[in-house]
């Protein structure tokens, strides 16, 4: 049964998969103060342990107040319960770490997303808002810079309602009601108004109240707890995410990925994919390209395309720039381009190469391809036919 709840801040499933793997077996018993340290300890080897595998910058070590969060998590999901204050896997706790544990990534991925979709209504409410709002299935959300903020002084009425504009290119069927956002950014940006850090919170405030409004209203009314969704949504692969500009707006992009049935029909840009099912009787399409010749194909030709138009002066491309494109253009996650990519790389290695040069790189960073087989961090791509 969903639950009215707010999503979890827990968006990273290694992390739930790490805290699950301190249990042996269903008759293994942890006190709350114990499982809390253990599992702390094990999620922070294993986020250290990437970072020196890959020589990406040291991470950042998660506090056990983080760690009770994760705990929540798995009890909300139904894979940890706690009985007189000692924690225990359930039965789907104990499937979930086998399927870890063997390897069998994509079967666990599906049933978390399962897990999820039942107790947060407000994942699928995400999906089925934008769906409605916009034909291609699409959002953006406009982000207020320093220097747009600067150009704009003076012209708050102007900025609101290109915000607006931008807003509804994507998303024509919301219900615009832009009149309050517009005026509250021409009080808060008269001529000669300093800009500072306070300022343009302010402005992104209005903005952010609009497009909650306008297409999220009901999911949220808080901008942090729609970033919360969206990143849950994400890592099930549900949309994806993209940073670009728009008529000089800097933009959030959000795109389906995925289609729900009812009350969606099946969108055209879902082609094929991962079919989930809840008890409720919704099904839950997943798009995606599988790792076969007809799907290989598809990838490439796009990537060539792409790869064309991204290319630079010296012949690469930046894989960030190429993957951001080829993932909206096939409505694919991230991690799906990443499988794709390393796939083509293994079976044409003279056809794709892959280099790296250097640049400020976080575990975050969507700029690097990591080659699990050789350990290996790439940022650059060129294709040699």
């Amino acid at each position: 049964m969903m639950s009215d709840r707010s999503v979890s801040q827990i968006h990273d499933i290694n992390y739930l998969i790490v805290a699950l793997s301190t249990f042996d077996s269903l008759q293994d018993f942890k006190k709350i103060g114990e499982l809390t340290q253990e599992a702390t300890t094990a999620i922070n080897e294993w986020v250290i342990n990437k970072a020196l595998k890959y020589s990406l910058p040291k991470p950042r070590p998660i506090g056990e107040s983080y760690c009770k969060d994760i705990l929540t998590e798995l009890r909300a999901l139904g894979l940890l319960s706690l009985e007189k204050k000692n924690y225990r896997l359930t039965g789907e706790g104990y499937d979930l770490l086998t399927l870890a544990r063997s390897g069998k990534i994509e079967v666990l991925r599906r049933r978390l997303v399962l897990l999820m979709l039942m107790a947060y209504h407000q994942l699928s409410d995400l999906l089925v808002r934008i769906y409605f709002a916009s034909p291609s299935g699409e959002a953006l959300i406009p982000v207020l810079s320093n220097s747009l903020i600067r150009s704009y002084i003076g012209r708050g009425r102007e900025l609101g309602s290109l915000c607006a504009q931008v807003v509804q290119q994507v998303a024509p069927h919301i219900i615009d009601d832009s009149t309050t956002m517009i005026n509250r950014l021409d009080e808060l940006l008269p001529s000669s108004t300093p800009v500072s850090e306070g300022l343009i919170h302010s402005a992104q405030t209005e903005v952010d109240k609009y497009i909650l409004s306008c297409m999220f209203g009901g999911i949220t009314r808080s901008r942090r707890s729609l970033d919360v969704i969206v990143n849950q949504c994400n890592s099930l692969e549900l949309v994806n995410t993209a940073s670009i500009i728009v008529d000089v707006i800097p933009c959030k992009l959000i795109y389906l990925t995925a289609g729900i049935s009812p009350p969606m029909s099946k969108p055209y840009y879902i082609m094929n994919g991962d079919e989930v099912l809840l008890p409720s009787g919704v099904s839950v399409r997943i798009n995606r390209i599988e790792l076969n010749e007809q799907g290989l194909n598809t990838f490439t030709t796009t990537l060539k395309d792409v790869y064309l138009h991204r290319k630079l002066d010296f012949g690469q491309a930046r894989i960030a720039d190429v993957r951001a494109d080829v993932c909206r253009r096939l409505r694919i996650s991230d991690t799906q381009f990443n499988n794709l990519m390393m796939e083509l790389f293994r079976k044409e290695p003279g056809k794709i190469s892959l280099n790296y040069s250097f640049e400020k790189i976080t575990m975050k960073s969507s700029s690097i391809l990591l080659d699990e087989e050789k350990a290996a961090v790439y940022n650059l791509m060129r294709i040699n036919y």
